[in-house]
């Protein structure tokens, strides 16, 4: 997964730059971790956040990070990709979201931000 994928795929809704000082990798790999400022709509400042790579994994077709920031304290997300017949793939996200009393809220907006893509 790329950086310009994350921005393309979740663009409107979020936008993610670099901290200040830090520089984003072209390419992330397994064990890579990147340090974010999260804007929504590109305007409205949600804070930092921090996407660390667990598994990825070309073959299997599948990512896992361990996710945290200013307004989430658990993300963790899990991507698989499956061909279901020749030109046909099932994409699933599968979500473990904690962010203390904003749980629901951001369990439903993230929601929405998964139709989307």
């Amino acid at each position: 997964m790329t950086p310009e994928s994350l921005k393309f795929i979740c663009r409107p809704r979020l936008y993610f730059t670099a901290e200040a000082g830090d520089t984003v990798k072209e390419k992330w790999q397994q064990g890579d971790t990147a340090q974010l400022k999260v804007w929504g709509y590109e305007c409205l400042p949600f804070g930092n956040h921090n996407i660390h790579h667990e598994r990825v994994d070309p073959q299997q077709f599948g990512i896992q990070s361990r996710e945290k920031g200013s307004l989430v304290q658990i993300w963790r997300h899990r991507i698989t990709m499956q061909e279901t017949e020749p030109g046909r793939t099932r994409y699933t996200d599968q979500m473990v979201i904690y962010a203390g009393m904003l749980t629901r809220l951001v369990a439903w907006w993230s929601m929405g931000l998964y139709k989307h893509r």
